[in-house]
Formats: structure tokens, sequence, C-alpha cells
């Protein structure tokens, strides 16, 4: 790392270090004109653990940098237009030390509506830097004014592993929207336990969000400011020219076809016996999966997201253990779960990732099978396990389809065709927030608002506690 003292004069478009001062004290101006003595090490800025689906809660910085285990500058030293493809180089390590130099990107086709990809594809140039947040199973990455969401196809400490890109992350511009070193440059300051002022957009239409045109403004941030309070943090709007110019605009290519997915069979590669713990018994057409009651809350987290998915792979192998009903043993791969459903007859239809679309294939019933405090053994479908957030009642019936999972590509630069779901470990979501996945619920990914689930109270045994999944076909 290098040492440096630098005098800057950053204005509302920046960032601005906020030192403790007396209450007399004015700030001089709307524009929030300040003058900074920075002196430390550089170093920069977030990662974060959160699903393949939007974060639609609002965070502060403090928060995102606490939730991160790595955070690290990157700059781009290569990219390829054709297979959307980024290669960065490491900087410098702000925050943990990520092992290695080269840290690659699949971006693909990839995102729940095509501007996604191409305004990724469109910023990416040789020498353009980034800060990327990680805690390894899944990375958050700021471009400045655009953010991204990845998750690593293989072990995050190799250098030959690609992260692929799930989808963009409009809602993170609440926490950062500016320059890619001044976020660096302040993620630095706030692990020195300093207070700055960041330049983000407001809190408002989820649509300006995602088209990038919702107002600028500036808030205080720090490791003690860690939820989100536009009131208590606001500092300024941006006013005139400097409300726009750290948000470029980038210019897209036309509207393409989201990217297919494939919910074909999985590999002849895959082993064909089934580990302990899956049970096929195709005279009854049942699929029987000894599980475990997933915690609510990861140690890495800081807040409890609520439920998308019904069975996954545990912390930290499991991209949505922070939002599951169980898990299931790690050896256990959605493949063998595909292959018991194909052997009781049935044919993996589609999986649905993008607004609008369905999931697709034949109809299974879902059930959960546990012993109750009763000491009586209970068998329920989840529409009686989960609740609706905001009412606290049961939610409707669920109609659940065998979708099969997406094929993915961990390399891009070679051939080899992975079970998407086998990378993630996720076996059933109930919103369509990935198509790495073996079964879907019926909902849309339209639904996500005003479905926000939660486990009933007091319904389920304590975490870690072992129940069976049921699959019945027919």
């Amino acid at each position: 790392m290098v040492k440096y003292s630098v005098n800057l004069d950053l204005r509302v478009s920046g960032w601005t270090l906020l030192p403790l001062l007396p209450a007399t004290t004015c700030l001089p101006g709307r524009k929030l004109m300040r003058r900074a003595i920075i002196s430390g090490w550089v170093a920069l800025f977030f990662a974060a653990a959160i699903s393949q689906a939007y974060v639609a809660a609002p965070y502060s910085l403090g928060q995102v940098i606490k939730e991160s285990t790595h955070i690290a500058l990157v700059e781009v030293t290569r990219v390829d237009k054709q297979k959307n493809l980024i290669v960065y180089k490491k900087i410098k390590d702000i925050k943990g030390s990520h092992p290695g130099e080269q840290i690659k990107h699949n971006i693909g086709k990839n995102g729940f509506h095509a501007r996604e990809w191409q305004n990724v594809m469109a910023w990416a140039e040789v020498g353009k830097k980034a800060v990327f947040f990680h805690n390894q199973a899944a990375s958050e990455t700021c471009m400045g004014s655009y953010w991204y969401q990845c998750h690593p196809q293989g072990d995050w400490k190799t250098a030959t592993t690609w992260w692929a890109m799930s989808h963009a992350e409009p809602f993170l511009l609440r926490t950062y929207c500016g320059d890619a070193e001044k976020l660096a440059a302040a993620c630095t300051a706030i692990l020195e336990n300093q207070e700055v002022i960041v330049s983000c957009m407001q809190d408002c239409d989820k649509d300006l969000l995602h088209e990038r045109k919702a107002k600028m403004q500036f808030m205080r941030a720090s490791l003690k400011r860690a939820n989100y309070d536009a009131k208590r943090d606001f500092v300024s709007f941006a006013t005139g020219e400097e409300a726009g110019q750290d948000v470029p605009d980038f210019k897209a290519t036309a509207d393409a076809d989201p990217a297919k997915t494939n919910g074909g069979k999985p590999s002849a590669k895959q082993d064909d016996k089934y580990p302990k713990g899956l049970t096929v018994d195709k005279t009854k057409g049942t699929v029987t999966i000894d599980c475990a009651v997933a915690p609510r809350k990861l140690p890495n987290l800081e807040r409890i997201y609520p439920i998308e998915v019904v069975a996954c792979y545990p912390h930290p192998k499991g991209q949505k253990a922070h939002e599951t009903v169980v898990t299931i043993p790690t050896d256990l791969k959605p493949t063998h779960m595909h292959k018991a459903l194909e052997e009781c007859g049935l044919k993996a239809g589609k999986p649905a990732k993008r607004e609008g679309e369905k999931a697709q294939g034949p109809e299974v019933k879902l059930f959960l099978e546990f012993t109750g405090t009763d000491g009586k053994v209970k068998k329920l479908p989840f529409e009686q396990i989960l609740v609706n957030i905001k009412t606290g009642q049961p939610i409707p019936a669920l109609k659940w389809h065998f979708t099969g999972s997406a094929m993915k590509n961990p390399d891009p630069e070679k051939d080899d065709q992975v079970y998407g779901a086998d990378l993630t470990g996720t076996l059933i979501t109930i919103l369509p927030v990935t198509d790495d996945t073996v079964l879907q619920s019926h909902l849309l990914l339209n639904d996500k608002a005003e479905t926000k689930m939660e486990i009933a109270k007091n319904l389920l045994p304590k975490e870690g506690t072992a129940v069976k999944l049921i699959i019945e076909t027919k």
C-alpha cells in the first residue's frame, strides 16, 4: 500500500471527510464545499452477502462495510465485448486480504432486464476502476454510478474462478453514487473510525433508481451510522451542474432478448448414486430429503432477510442460506434430486428468472415433515408454514413446478457446461430470483414486493433440528 497525504477541495458531487465539528460550525452554502486533509493508507470499499434479488432495503455505507469480509479497489485490465467478460487486477485491499491479484467477472447477458448487463459492458474499458465488496459467497461491485452482484462459480480463493453476474443493484445507488476512487477513500476513512460525507441518490421511486435518474444528495456515513436513516444523515441536495456530473450516461446497445435459460438434463458426468439422506419411492411417486431447520440470521449479516427459498446448502456454501426455510447436506447435489424426479416419471420444464416469466414444468406437491412441540409428527404444505410479513396471515396456496436448473458455464473461456444449481446449492425457490434451482413456485418476480414472507412463529422446531422435505409427484 502507498502512504499518501493530499489536500482536497471537494464539492457535493464527491465525498468530503467530516471532522467532528462544534455545534456552532456552519457549512458554507448549499453546495457544501469543504477542505479536507487526508493522511493514511489508501484502501478500498464494500462486500456483502446478499441474495440473487435486488437489495430493496436501503443500506448505509457503514452497514455495507460492516457486512463485507473483503473490500478492494480494482482496475479493468481486459474486456471481451463478445463474451461479455471483465478481468480486473487488484490495486489495493481496503478490508481483509483478497487472495491473488486477478478477479474475473462473467457478465454474460444476466440480470432481470437487458439494460443491466448492457450498462455494465458499456462502462467496461481498460483502466476503469471499481470497488469490489464480497463476503466469500456473494459480491457487490460499485463502478461508481452503477452496482452489480456476482457469485463465485467455484472456490472464491482460487484465481481461476470466475464470478458470474446475477443482476444489477440499482437500489445500492442510495448507498453511493459517484467516483469509485472517492468511494475507496471514503471506505478507508470509515474503517479508521472517521465520519465522511458521500454522494448518493435519494431514496425514491424505484423506477428512477433503475434508470439512474433519481435526485443526487449528500449524506453522512460512518461505522456508527450503520442503519439507513435519510432524515438523520442528510446533508444537502446537489444543485445545478453538480447534480449529475458523477452519473455518466452510458450508451447501451439496443434492447436485446434476456439471456435464455436452459432447463435441460443434468450433465452425464454426474454421479448416478444417490447420497445418504435422499429416498425415492417410485410406487408412491415421492422423493424425500433429510434436511435441517435453517438459522434465520447468519453471523456475518446484521439483519434477517425475508424468506425466498425453501431449501439450499447451508452458509457459506449456499448462496441463499440467509433466506431459506431448511438446509440440505452439501454432499446432496441438486442434480441428485433432478434425477430422482425423472425416475418418478417427470420431465423438467424451464425455470423463470425475469419479470413476467413463469415457471414451466410438471406440477408437484411440497411438504415439510417434523415432530412438533407436542411430540406429534406433522406434515404441512409450505403455505401453512409461511406467513405474510405485513399481515402475519398465512400465504395463499402455492403451486410448485419441476423446472430443472439452467446450465451454466463456470469458466466462460471453456466450453464445459454444468448444472447451475450445483454451483449455487439452491434446491427450491419460492420467487424466481434465480434460474439455478430444481423447483420453483408459480409466483412471478413482480409478486416479490407484495409477498415478503417469514416462518410462522413457534411452528417449527429449533434451528438445526432434523426434518424431512417431501416431494409428491402423483
